[in-house]
This record gives structure tokens, C-alpha cells and sequence, in this order.
């Protein structure tokens, strides 16, 4: 009797610090099977992408672990242990992930903490995971179409947010009238993290106000409204990058969509700019100051490169491990410790988690080392590939899902102007709320390609 006292007694210690986690994880399973069943999935990535630590450790933790209990449940009652009745991969995905895993493996176990790194190799392997329960919910058409809808509405929660902390803000008003610019994030910190979400939504929303569908049309003062939002908001984070990325991506969609009118319209809007603002010198001025025009070579992310290539040339076959690069950053430090430009390299040394090397190729580089850059290029070759050959398809078969898939190409391109500037929102270890809306789309496309034997409208 003692010893079964005993045993509970130190189980309700073990357990003490995770009763808030365990708390919040079942009120989260519980309000969403109080839920539509049509809500749950849209739902359930919008709480992956929004609810971030920003706003709670312990609920950014009670999301995922509820997240991963609702997709292993939902997955296994579908398709059971019959693993002839799973989703299967494109062997080229399958090729991807294994060698993101074994160049990590390497590079981890020759790294001088292999604890952290495999920490991150778990991480990273949890994230497919994830991706493939999200790829095996796709029963059918209208899934896509929730989880489109999804990005989307993420993008204008997100941005309905930093307008409000803005407007609301006596601070940020200010500073805005007084240098023409703000960095407003929202309850996010990071204003970086917001810019990669508002690239893919700002994009897919801009390709369905061009849908000629009913209810596209129906609803596209809506998305005029929406879209609105999206780009105030993405303006107020005064993310050059994402800004940069989304600029690309809405050039291309334009490009691919060869209206007319838009084109006139784009024409004539461009002259006019360049006519009103070259006469108009506060507004030189106010665009400078926005852009930062100043620091766009003399910013951390030029000493961060520098530090990059110097760990590269001592580390350049496996790398120094994931997330190693904070741990070299002031061995191979190009400034002095007392300059004005070592606080930046300080902050970010500090409150950076993954991704210090602000390049997605670099980042890949340094910590995995020629396997770790290869796989990265790897996995945007089999996206435009796949991309590319599913809008030829569908292109043929209904003009929406070939505007969908000019959208997704948008997305990726906008991405990687991105990632010029910011090594995260592709392939970040395992990041949610960083790398999920690219994988996301990456397997709607791979679905597409996939089923269009069985094809139906998405968008009707």
C-alpha cells in the first residue's frame, strides 16, 4: 500500500510542471471536437501559424502536442495500420527527406554539442510528420480549397493585428509621422516572422480576385477588402525582405495572368509614381528613410555573411552542426567588440534560435555544410518542378487550379527573394510557424499532381 502511495506520489511530482501543458491540451481537443468538421483542419493551421510563443510558451506547447494528438488520431482512424492503405510519397520527396535527415545526422554527430543538434534532427523529423498527416487529410478537392482559405485568413488575422497594435499605439504613431516608417508586428516580436506568411497570402488571395468561378466573384469585393489589409499590414512591418518577396511574387503572377487591363493599369500606375514622386522631393526622402536606404549595405546581415563564409572555409563539408552557427559567431567576429555594429551582432546572437546566418543558403551552408546546401537547393528544384508541371496540366483541365498553381509559383519565387535576406520559412528545422505555409503548399501541389485522373473543381 506504502509503495503504491509512493509511486503516486512521485508521479504527481513528475508530472506538477506539465499540468498547465496537459490542461491546455485537453481544452484544445475538446473545443475542437465541438467544432464542424469542415472548420477543423483551417482551424487547426491557423492556431499552428498564429498562436506562437510570443503570446504564451505554454500554449504555443499545448498547440503542438494538441496538434500532433489530432492528426495522429484523425490519420490512424482513417487509414488504420494497413500501410498499404497510405498516402504515398513521391519518391523524389522521399529522397529529400532522408538526405535532410542523414546530412543532419552527420553534421550533428561531429558537432561539439550533439545533444542540441539532435534536438533539431528530432524536430525536423517531427515536422514531416506533420506535413504528411496534413497531406493525408486531403480527402478531396474542397480540402485544398479550406486549406488555401486557411493561409489566407491567417494572413489577415496576422495583419489585422499589427494595424491595430499601430493605430493603437501612441509610439508607433509617432515614430511613424516623425521618420516615415515603423516596424509593428503585432503581438509577434520578430516582425521577420510575419513577412513569409504575408508573401503567400498576399499572393494566393491576389490570384483569386482574378478567379472567374461564382463564388469568386461573389465574394470579391471581399478579397479586394482583404487583400487591402494584408498589404497595410505587410507595410507597417517594414520588412524589406518579405516586402522584396512579395513584390517578386505579384510581378510574376501579373506576368502569367496577361490581362489587358491590368497591364494598362499597372503601366500607367508606375508612370505616374515615378512622375509624382521624381518631382516631389519629401517623398524621395520619405521613401529613403523607409527603405532604410542608408543601411542596406551597412547592416548586420553583412557581418553575418562575412562570419558565414569564414566558418564555410574551415567547415565546408559537413558543416558545424544545427544550430552551431551563435556558437562560432564571435570566433570569426569581423568587428570590434566595442563597436556600434557589435550590439546588432549581440542581439541577434541572443534572441535568435535558429537561422543567425539571415541567408536560407548560408544557413544551410555553415551548420550542414555541402550536404546541408545541396538539399536545400534540392528541395526548391523538386518544387518548381512539380509546380511547373502541374500548372501545364491543369491549364488544360479548368483555368482556377491553373491560376491556383500560378499563385503557389508565386509564392516560392517570392520566398526566395526572401531568402536572400532571412535563412528561415523553407526548411528552418522543423519551424511551424516559420515553415509550414511553403510545405503546405508544396504537398496541395504534390496532391494535384497526384490526382488529376480524379479530377473536380476546386473553386466553384
Amino acid at each position: 500500500m506504502y509503495y503504491y502511495a509512493l509511486l503516486l506520489s512521485l508521479g504527481i511530482i513528475f508530472l506538477l510542471p506539465f499540468v498547465s501543458y496537459l490542461f491546455a491540451g485537453l481544452t484544445i481537443l475538446l473545443l475542437f471536437a465541438l467544432i464542424k468538421a469542415e472548420w477543423r483542419f483551417p482551424i487547426l493551421i491557423a492556431a499552428f501559424l498564429l498562436v506562437t510563443s510570443d503570446i504564451s510558451e505554454e500554449l504555443r506547447l499545448a498547440v503542438n502536442f494538441g496538434g500532433y494528438f489530432i492528426l495522429f488520431v484523425f490519420f490512424f482512424r482513417k487509414y488504420g495500420f494497413e500501410i498499404k492503405r497510405y498516402p504515398v510519397i513521391p519518391t523524389n520527396i522521399l529522397y529529400l527527406v532522408f538526405f535532410t535527415i542523414l546530412s543532419m545526422l552527420i553534421s550533428g554527430f561531429l558537432s561539439e554539442d550533439r545533444i542540441l543538434t539532435f534536438t533539431y534532427l528530432l524536430k525536423q523529423f517531427l515536422f514531416f510528420v506533420l506535413i504528411y498527416f496534413f497531406y493525408a487529410a486531403m480527402c478531396n478537392y474542397k480540402n485544398i480549397k479550406d486549406y488555401i482559405f486557411a493561409l489566407i485568413m491567417t494572413g489577415v488575422v496576422l495583419g489585422s493585428f499589427i494595424i491595430y497594435y499601430f493605430l493603437t499605439s501612441d509610439i508607433s504613431v509617432y515614430i511613424f509621422e516623425l521618420t516615415g516608417y515603423v516596424s509593428e508586428g503585432g503581438y509577434v516580436n520578430n516582425v521577420a516572422a510575419a513577412g513569409g506568411l504575408f508573401i503567400v497570402s498576399i499572393s494566393l488571395n491576389f490570384i483569386l480576385i482574378f478567379s472567374d468561378s461564382e463564388n469568386m466573384i461573389k465574394f470579391k469585393p471581399l478579397l479586394i477588402t482583404i487583400l487591402i489589409i494584408q498589404i497595410l499590414s505587410l507595410i507597417l512591418t517594414n520588412s524589406r525582405a518579405a516586402l522584396l518577396g512579395t513584390f517578386i511574387s505579384l510581378i510574376w503572377i501579373s506576368i502569367r495572368l496577361r490581362s489587358r487591363v491590368m497591364l494598362k493599369i499597372g503601366v500607367l500606375l508606375t508612370i505616374g509614381i515615378i512622375v509624382f514622386v521624381l518631382t516631389n522631393q519629401n517623398l524621395i526622402n520619405t521613401f529613403e528613410n523607409y527603405i532604410r536606404a542608408e543601411r542596406i549595405f551597412n547592416n548586420p546581415r553583412t557581418n553575418l555573411w562575412t562570419i558565414s563564409w569564414s566558418i564555410i572555409d574551415d567547415y565546408p563539408f559537413f558543416g558545424v552542426g544545427p544550430g552551431m552557427f551563435k556558437n562560432y559567431m564571435f570566433t570569426y567576429l569581423p568587428i570590434s567588440l566595442n563597436s556600434w555594429s557589435m550590439k546588432d551582432i549581440y542581439f541577434i546572437y541572443e534572441y535568435a534560435s535558429v537561422g543567425h546566418a539571415h541567408n536560407f543558403f548560408l544557413f544551410r551552408f555553415t551548420e550542414l555544410g555541402i550536404p546541408g546546401l545541396l538539399t536545400g537547393i534540392y528541395l526548391l528544384f523538386i518544387f518548381f518542378k512539380l509546380s511547373f508541371k502541374t500548372m501545364k496540366t491543369y491549364a488544360l483541365i479548368d483555368r482556377n487550379t491553373y491560376l491556383f498553381i500560378v499563385g503557389v509559383i508565386g509564392c516560392g519565387l517570392g520566398l526566395i527573394g526572401r531568402s536572400v535576406f532571412e535563412s528561415t520559412g523553407l526548411l528552418s528545422y522543423g519551424w511551424i510557424t516559420r515553415d509550414l505555409p511553403f510545405w503546405l503548399l508544396l504537398a496541395i501541389v504534390v496532391y494535384l499532381n497526384n490526382n488529376k485522373n480524379s479530377f473536380s473543381k476546386m473553386f466553384t
